[in-house]
């Protein structure tokens, strides 16, 4: 019986609530809108022009890095992106060809001990091995650098996408204004401070 109860109670708090989202709510004598709508104007927002999205900014980053950019109307930070991503891909070009160069070299060493002394005047089989290290160490490392500026293009975008409509404007201001306030059912005199940002 408890059981069912419960199952009741779940029920008809649906329905109540079901039935509270499909009512309309009446504001002018000429305007009736959904309760979904009603919300937005009885706040006073206008959410028709807020529509900017820090999902689709951060989707639109992923798909195309700037893209996300664009979106956001931070055009700037587009050339930044892309100078990042190419320098870190002309390092991983020049780190990899470094690597195969030195990896070749050591394989031909392997099999030839006299090819060392025709390779870029390497003196030693472990001076040919360090530059081999050497250069597969930075190229692994260009490759973390990459996608590390490609997750922070995601970011970065996400965050300008929330921070979109933060007011920014120049007028930040500290304003000192007498009041009256209500204490025990009499007004009082009192000094409203409050930072304007």
């Amino acid at each position: 019986m408890l059981f069912f109860r419960k199952y009741l109670l779940l029920f008809l708090f649906g329905i109540i609530t079901y039935g509270s989202f499909s009512q309309t709510v009446q504001l002018d004598s000429n305007q009736v809108v959904t309760d979904s709508n009603a919300k937005k104007k009885l706040l006073n927002f206008d959410f028709s022009s807020k529509n900017h999205s820090p999902t689709r900014a951060t989707l639109f980053s992923a798909v195309l890095p700037g893209l996300g950019k664009i979106y956001n109307k931070k055009y700037w930070k587009i050339p930044i992106v892309y100078a990042a991503f190419g320098a870190s891909i002309y390092f991983i070009d020049l780190n990899n060809k470094g690597y195969q160069r030195y990896l070749q070299a050591h394989r031909d060493y392997e099999q030839d001990p006299t090819s060392l002394n025709n390779f870029n005047g390497a003196n030693s089989i472990e001076e040919l091995i360090f530059y081999k290290d050497y250069y597969h160490k930075y190229r692994d490392m260009s490759y973390v650098i990459t996608v590390a500026i490609y997750l922070l293009n995601i970011i970065d975008s996400n965050v300008d996408a929330h921070l979109y409509y933060f007011d920014v404007s120049e007028d930040l201001s500290l304003h000192i204004e007498p009041c009256l306030i209500s204490t025990q059912n009499r007004p009082t005199a009192a000094i409203k401070i409050s930072f304007k940002f």
